[in-house]
Parts: structure tokens; C-alpha cells; sequence
């Protein structure tokens, strides 16, 4: 009789590990009422719904199926679907993507490898299209890396192109077949969508979107099974594939992951959060779409803290930032670099309009002045203004009203992240205004060697001045057909060809104006130099003034990101 009872409190004991295994990670824990949660949740935007575990609050029936599209909505879609190739095993994490799609990335082994990894956080660093023109027809046009995989977060469409491309190889089918069978039927939606929902978006519906939160709540199919593996489940919701800095900003393969006051949630798009933990998703397509954010944002936060009781946060994220070193020579002006672009214009205009400035304070205090208010859909910084920042533990920062500042503790190209708002260090070579505005007079400079074309001093003045008017004239070409030619010849030409061409006149245009100083030094030390009249006292001035103007133009070639780059991509 004992063994009877043992074997079947074991079956038993099997039957319920068997049945916790197949339960998702985050199970419902928290019944929202809607009499409680709609009224406020709607004015913050009419079309506001809810989703508790599998039931849906305050979806209205006339516009549930109605079209709609969404970057991100978009990138999850392609998200959920890698995963189930993961789960196939057609895909890995972070095998290089060169392996599958070499006709796209060149394998080098000496840069970081791009991975899949890269791809669902978007942190490959490619450039962004240049806005007002169409996306490139030909990936291989667009897949300019401006940073290294694995550095920092932002929006990257290019990325999601390639994600495409590598689904469709590993899948073996067109994009449209492979969702089709990875997303729409395992989720029981009727499929209205394009074939592609990066370059022409997925058109999805209010209920799809609901439905999909449904999935990120307990991962389920159609059917009641399990849509992905539970590591999977767990790499989409709360697994951080990416991390800034042990209390900044990191990311799982579903987006941000966010934490305050003990309250933890997956922020897909300020219209889309997600608390996996408490089994709950507010969803409000107008956000979604670039309506108003912060209210939105703090109506959700306002019933979070009313509704769920806070867990206790992991030491560990603390210690290991309190063991960082503290940081030195943080100070300085930073642009904004949420959207890396490749063209020279907007670049400019990012660095004319888009700054903070960063001074250190007594008492490791910062201040940190924005030069214009950052876009409510771009995060909850601060608006326009000043605001200080008290230290938290090394390399991050919080002021009095709750914003946070954290900086990349491995200086990886001196970013930060102003509330989720990504900067990047320019210093004073960032003083773009300043920078422009010495341009006529360099190139006056440069252009004033002209009377020395036909010096009688002899042959190294007439160089000279043909180095000075010939490199100054292709840097000039150069700059301008950056600055007007370059989104046409690489958008609407798609002939990246000619950019390795001007690229390559201005930088030899740089040695030969970069030789001028040289040229000038020679000739004060060795000569000829003028012996009478006013040649004698105008010449040293001269070459220490096209020497100067030399100088001055390479290092706004740099400050631009032109000198030394020679290809388009």
C-alpha cells in the first residue's frame, strides 16, 4: 500500500512539473475592473483599450478592424516570427548573419559581427534613410554602418530590411508565405497585410494588436498551445539581450524593458506597454500612430501604481553599477543620435538644432542644458531648459522630477541616454554654426594663393599655389555635392559609385591642402623667400594665413565625418 501511495504521489508531482512547464513565465496575477480603468485610460486617448490575460477591455467594435500601421507593430511581427525559426532551429541568436546572407554582409574578423541578436534590439548602427526620399530599392544601398553592432539602441529600419532578408533565406519562402505560417495562422488572424512590413508596413488592425498582446501575455496560439519555447517566451518579455549600463536602459527582443518604483513592464512603443508580470497590455493605436504621448504614458503609469503592488528589484543591477569606475571628463555638448543619418545636410542640421551641454557640478551633481525641447514621442526627457542630475551610482544620474541620465560606461563612442533619448559626444568640434560660418573665409584664404601662380621666386610658389587652389577646389565640389547630391545619387540614382568618386577628390583635395603648411615651413627655413618691398612684409603672414585656413578646413572635415572616408557604404 505505501508503494501504491509513493508511485502515485510521484505521477502526481510529474503531472504538476509537467504542467508549470508548459504555463508562460508570467502568469495572470492582477484583475483589472473596467469600470475602474476605462473611463481614465480613455481620456488620455479615446481609442485606449486594455488587455487583461485573454479579455479585451474597451475595444470599440466600429474601428477594431481597421487599418493600421506601425513601425514597431511591424518589427514585432518580424520579431515573433524569428523567434519561431529560432525555435526550428533554421536560425541562431547570435551566429553571424554574414554566414547566411553573404551577398549582404561581408564577413571581416576584425569588426564586431552583426547577429540576430543585433537585429531584434536594433542595435545593428545603420544610417536612416534620409527623410523625403524613398527607401533604397537595393538593400546592399542602404546597409551603411555609421557605429558598431552592439553599441546602442535606436530605431534602425535598415536593420529590420535585413531582418527581412534573413527570414525569407532561413525560411526558405517569401516574407508574405512565412508569415502567413508563423504568425497569422498560429494566432488565428485573417491575414490583411502587404508583403512586406518594413519598405510597405504589415496593415494590421486594433485587434490584431490586441490579440498580439495576448501572446505577449501567455503565449499562447489559437489553439491553447504554446506559440514559442519558453526561452523564446522568455528572450521576448523579460530576457535582456542588450544592456547599456546595469541601471540604463536594455532591451528584450520585444523592446525596452522599463522599471520604476518597483513596477517592471515592455515598452514595444510609448502606445504599446506591456506588464508581463501582472498579465495586463495598454494599447492606443492614436499613440501608436504620433499622437500625444505623455499623457497617455503617465495615465498608464497612474494606474500601474494604483493597481500593482511593487516587487522587489535584484541588488545585483546596483552592486554591479557601484563597482563601475567613476567617471572623468563627462562634461561637454552632445547631439542627438536616435537617428543616425549618412547624409552630410541633415547631420548638420542634427548638430545645429538637436544638442544638450553637459557641466559638472559640486558634489558629482551635473547640469545639463537642452538646446530645444526633444519630441514627446521620442521619450519623457525634459523639456527645453536646465535641469541637474544627483548621482546614483557611477555613470548614472537622476534629477529631483524623476528623469534619468546614464552614460555608456565603456565610453562607447560617448553616448548617453537622456530618459531613453540617445546623445552622442561631439564636443566643440559639435559647434556646427561656428564651424560653417569659417568656411567662406577658408576657402577665401585658400583661393588668395592665386597671385603666387606666377611667382618669380620659382617653382615651388607656383606649386604651392596650385595645391592650394586645386585641393580647395575639390573639397569644395566634394562638400557641395554632399550637401545637394548625395540622397539623390544614392536614393533615386542608386549609383553609390559616384559618392566614392567625390569622397575620393576631397580627400586627396585634403593632402594637398594639408601639404601647404608643410610647403610654408620649408620655405621660412630654406626659402626663396621675397627679399624687398611689400612681398617681404606680406609673405610670412600669407603662408601662416593659407596655413591656418589649411588646418582649419581638415578639421572640419572631421567634425563632419568626410575626411578619410572614401566609399558610400
Amino acid at each position: 500500500m505505501r508503494d501504491y501511495v509513493q508511485v502515485q504521489i510521484l505521477r502526481a508531482a510529474i503531472f504538476v512539473l509537467i504542467l508549470l512547464s508548459s504555463m508562460p513565465a508570467w502568469a495572470q496575477s492582477v484583475v483589472l475592473r473596467a469600470d475602474d480603468v476605462l473611463p481614465t485610460l480613455k481620456g488620455a486617448a479615446p481609442d485606449a483599450f486594455y488587455v487583461n490575460g485573454s479579455a479585451i477591455h474597451g475595444l470599440d467594435d466600429d474601428t477594431a478592424t481597421s487599418g493600421f500601421q506601425n513601425h514597431d507593430a511591424g518589427r514585432l511581427v518580424l520579431t515573433l516570427t524569428a523567434l519561431r525559426l529560432i525555435d526550428q532551429g533554421k536560425l541562431t541568436l547570435d551566429a553571424p548573419v554574414a554566414q547566411v546572407l553573404p551577398e549582404h554582409i561581408e564577413k571581416n574578423p576584425f569588426q564586431v559581427a552583426l547577429t540576430l541578436r543585433h537585429l531584434l534590439t536594433e542595435t545593428g548602427g545603420f544610417a536612416v534613410p534620409s527623410t523625403g526620399f524613398n527607401m533604397p530599392t537595393h538593400l546592399n544601398t542602404s546597409l551603411i554602418e555609421l557605429r558598431a553592432p552592439g553599441q546602442v539602441s535606436a530605431p534602425d529600419p535598415i536593420g529590420l530590411r535585413l531582418l527581412e532578408a534573413l527570414i525569407i533565406k532561413a525560411s526558405g519562402l517569401s516574407l508574405q508565405d512565412v508569415l502567413e505560417r508563423e504568425f497569422f495562422i498560429p494566432l488565428g488572424i485573417s491575414a490583411t497585410h502587404s508583403a512586406t512590413p518594413v519598405t510597405k508596413p504589415v496593415t494590421l488592425s486594433p485587434r490584431i494588436l490586441a490579440r498580439m498582446a495576448v501572446l505577449l501575455l501567455r503565449n499562447e496560439q489559437s489553439d491553447g498551445s504554446a506559440y514559442l519555447s519558453r526561452q523564446s517566451y522568455e528572450m521576448l518579455t523579460q530576457g535582456v539581450l542588450w544592456l547599456f549600463h546595469p541601471l540604463g536602459p536594455e532591451r528584450s527582443a520585444a523592446g525596452y524593458l522599463r522599471e520604476r518604483a518597483g513596477r517592471s513592464w515592455v515598452e514595444i512603443n510609448p502606445g504599446f506597454i506591456v506588464f508581463p508580470r501582472e498579465g495586463v497590455a495598454f494599447i492606443a493605436p492614436s499613440v501608436m500612430a504620433g499622437g500625444p504621448v505623455a499623457s497617455f504614458r503617465q495615465t498608464v503609469w497612474r494606474i500601474a501604481q494604483q493597481n500593482f503592488p511593487p516587487h522587489s528589484i535584484p541588488d545585483g543591477r546596483m552592486n554591479a553599477a557601484r563597482a563601475l569606475t567613476l567617471p572623468t571628463d563627462i562634461a561637454g555638448r552632445y547631439t542627438r543620435a536616435d537617428r543616425p543619418s549618412a547624409w552630410l545636410h541633415t547631420r548638420l542640421e542634427n548638430m545645429q538644432k538637436n544638442w544638450i551641454r553637459v557641466s559638472e557640478l559640486e558634489g558629482g551633481k551635473l547640469r545639463v542644458m537642452l538646446n530645444s525641447p526633444v519630441p514627446e514621442a521620442a521619450g519623457a526627457a525634459p523639456a527645453q531648459g536646465s535641469v541637474t542630475f544627483h548621482p546614483v551610482a557611477p555613470y548614472h544620474y537622476r534629477s529631483d522630477s524623476g528623469e534619468r541620465l546614464t552614460f555608456s560606461p565603456v565610453r562607447a563612442g560617448g553616448y548617453l541616454y537622456l530618459d531613453g533619448v540617445l546623445y552622442r559626444y561631439t564636443g566643440l568640434m559639435g559647434n556646427i554654426p561656428f564651424l560653417m560660418s569659417l568656411l567662406p573665409w577658408v576657402f577665401a584664404a585658400l583661393a588668395s594663393a592665386v597671385f603666387h601662380l606666377r611667382s618669380k621666386l620659382g617653382k615651388p610658389w607656383r606649386r604651392m599655389a596650385l595645391f592650394s587652389l586645386t585641393g580647395g577646389a575639390l573639397i569644395g565640389g566634394a562638400l557641395y555635392a554632399e550637401w545637394a547630391l548625395w540622397p539623390v545619387a544614392m536614393y533615386e540614382w542608386d549609383i553609390p559609385v559616384l559618392v566614392t568618386l567625390w569622397r575620393t577628390a576631397l580627400n586627396i583635395g585634403l593632402m594637398l591642402v594639408l601639404s601647404l603648411p608643410l610647403l610654408a615651413i620649408a620655405f621660412v627655413r630654406r626659402g626663396p623667400m621675397p627679399e624687398k618691398g611689400w612681398a617681404l612684409i606680406l609673405a610670412g603672414p600669407h603662408l601662416a594665413l593659407i596655413s591656418i585656413a589649411a588646418m582649419t578646413l581638415f578639421l572640419i572635415t572631421v567634425a563632419t565625418g568626410l575626411a578619410g572616408t572614401f566609399t558610400a557604404l
